[in-house]
């Protein structure tokens, strides 16, 4: 356990070193070409960061996190009873998340 920890010790002062080193050594100047957005050979127009909706980010979250779990429920194969059992509480707690979701307004403008 003590060889343990001293590996681990040497890795995280061994990346602190090399960090710091390249803190000194970086030759890091900034310009208006560097911080300026590249528009494929074209002189940028107006920001290179618009704003989007918060709803819209929302959505998008809630898509990929239902989406996944829809995915993993494929992987269920229903041979016996504690397998649907496990299917069963998977798809309540999907269900219980979304209405949960509902409930504190997050999908208000949805339904």
């Amino acid at each position: 356990m003590f060889y343990l920890f001293m590996v681990f010790a040497l890795v995280v002062a061994l990346i602190a070193v090399l960090h710091f080193l390249l803190f000194l050594l970086s030759f890091a100047k900034s310009s208006n070409n560097k911080l300026s957005s590249f528009e494929s050979g074209f002189t940028s127009v107006g920001m290179s960061q618009k704003s989007f909706s918060l709803q819209f980010f929302l959505l998008m979250v809630v898509f990929i996190i239902f989406d996944i779990e829809v995915v993993l429920l494929l992987g269920f194969v229903v041979k016996d009873f504690w397998s649907s059992v496990g299917m069963m509480m998977v798809i309540a707690f999907i269900l219980g998340g979304l209405f949960l979701e509902w409930k504190t307004g997050k999908l208000i403008w949805m339904f």
